[in-house]
């Protein structure tokens, strides 16, 4: 009779319809744990996707997280941020030193914006939040947010990083829901094609340096390629297109699991336009920027 069970239990395990895995594979997250996700690498193991105020060291996989981190109302789709990082050290991005400042509730937002030479179109949303934050999640353009209470706004103009605090004394707080004031810009490709040097009336030369940086000890085939690809375009705005469509082709893979982490001589940006070719969002966004 035992020998009948097993027999018959193993027949019905092979007939019977199978699952999906409710896991992803855990052999590229298990070799990340051992030896931090590359041969050499020196990275943090395993990351899981979220917001966080880290990105100095880049690459290795992550765990996917579906959880819905906001909800908002518009009348279209935005691109919404929370901060920016402007150096980039060969391992990832880190902000320069910034002191922030305080602003009232009513007053407008000063986080770089829009040229005045822009045509723009005012616009509003409402944003629901499923997590604690206490910083602004926000649409380029924005101009005001309001809360249901009191509060400050801490400016940090460098990362462009606006913390919420209470207007009582100054403590952070996460609301629940906010409503915020944003300009949309309508810009003419036309007028973008015009570009072919940087104009010195609109951008100054410590701004120019800032958001340009690049370490000296850049592989120099990164440069050779970025010009590579640019090199039948005559204005700003088509090498950016040149070098967008650029990671359309050549090869290159999107994952989330089989990603490697530079080691201690590697370029995370040149490893990988070079050596890997596979990626996620960090590595073609980050790469994208340093050819740019």
């Amino acid at each position: 009779p035992l020998v009948l069970m097993i027999t018959f239990s193993v027949f019905v395990g092979i007939i019977a319809p199978k699952y999906s895995p409710i896991w992803p594979d855990p052999v590229p997250y298990l070799k990340a744990a051992s030896n931090k996700g590359g041969e050499e690498g020196a990275g943090n193991g395993v990351a899981k996707v979220g917001y966080g105020t880290d990105d100095s060291r880049l690459g290795g996989p992550f765990i996917g997280d579906d959880s819905i981190v906001f909800r908002s109302e518009a009348v279209e789709k935005s691109y919404w941020k929370v901060e920016t990082k402007e150096h980039y050290t060969g391992k990832g991005w880190i902000p320069s030193e910034s002191t922030p400042f305080r602003i009232g509730g009513e007053e407008l937002i000063p986080v770089f914006p829009i040229p005045s030479t822009v045509e723009t179109r005012d616009e509003s949303a409402s944003l629901f939040m499923f997590m604690d934050y206490d910083h602004l999640i926000y649409p380029a353009g924005i101009q005001r947010a309001q809360f249901q209470r009191d509060y400050i706004l801490e400016i940090d103009s460098t990362k462009e990083k606006i913390s919420i605090l209470n207007g009582f004394d100054s403590s952070p707080i996460a609301p629940d829901s906010y409503s915020i004031e944003y300009k949309v810009p309508k810009y003419q490709a036309a007028e973008l094609r015009e570009t072919i040097t940087a104009d010195p009336a609109q951008i100054d030369s410590e701004f120019l340096a800032r958001y340009t940086q690049l370490p000296d000890n850049l592989p120099d085939r990164v440069k050779e390629l970025a010009e590579s690809i640019t090199e039948k375009e005559t204005n700003w705005f088509d090498k950016a297109k040149a070098v967008e469509r650029y990671f359309g082709g050549a090869g290159f893979t999107y994952s989330q699991s089989d990603v490697a982490v530079p080691g201690e001589t590697d370029d995370y940006v040149d490893q990988f336009l070079f050596e890997t070719k596979i990626g996620y969002c960090d590595n073609f966004s980050t790469s994208m920027a340093v050819l740019l």
